[in-house]
């Protein structure tokens, strides 16, 4: 019972990573685009399309995953972010700044 809760937090997990991250762009559904979110398996969605991310943005989730490990106060993490720039790449991924580069990456595929 342990194990499917566990499986179920990770999903929704991995669907919310996936949002925030706009995988979506990068996703052959047009459902996934039309609806600007995964339709379909978060955790698959996430492990396929992390790797085509623009790499300013896969530095920001990874810096974030490592400030949450090392106990990071949330002030200093987004002090940090920002001023190693990912913090902007992050917001330019999302405002469509970089949208050629997820078309240039599915495109590549």
């Amino acid at each position: 019972m342990e194990t499917h809760v566990d499986e179920m937090k990770w999903e929704r997990d991995a669907h919310g990573w996936s949002k925030l991250l706009a995988t979506w762009r990068l996703c052959d559904n047009a459902g996934c685009r039309r609806a600007r979110v995964c339709r379909g398996q978060g955790d698959a969605c996430l492990k396929a399309k992390f790797p085509l991310l623009p790499e300013p943005v896969r530095e920001w989730f990874m810096g974030f995953v490592w400030h949450k490990q090392e106990q990071i106060p949330f002030d200093d993490m987004i002090e940090n972010l920002e001023g190693s720039g990912h913090g902007q790449a992050l917001r330019d991924w999302l405002e469509g700044g970089q949208a050629q580069a997820g078309a240039d990456a599915t495109a590549a595929r």
